[in-house]
């Protein structure tokens, strides 16, 4: 596997200003599915670019979109909330 992307985004601030944030996140929807399978989730049906995972406590998830495309940084971290994943900091 190879290294993290930089996603940069402006977010105005208080001011009405960007400001300029830089966050570490996987940008591909495969990268994402990689590590929801990898925390025990599975796989349990597909609609068109519509994936739904199921945990072993029977929480379900679901990420969309095509495995090269890009996950945005907030719906990555809705992901990471809803399946309880602890984002990587290197």
């Amino acid at each position: 596997m190879g290294g993290s992307s930089q996603y940069v985004s402006q977010t105005p601030n208080s001011l009405g200003s960007a400001v300029r944030q830089t966050e570490s996140v996987p940008l591909k929807v495969r990268e994402v599915i990689r590590k929801i399978e990898d925390a025990g989730w599975r796989l349990v049906r597909t609609s068109g670019d519509h994936s739904v995972f199921r945990s072993p406590d029977g929480r379900i998830t679901v990420v969309s979109g095509r495995p090269g495309d890009d996950v945005r940084p907030g719906k990555y971290r809705a992901i990471l909330r809803q399946t309880g994943i602890e984002e990587d900091k290197t």
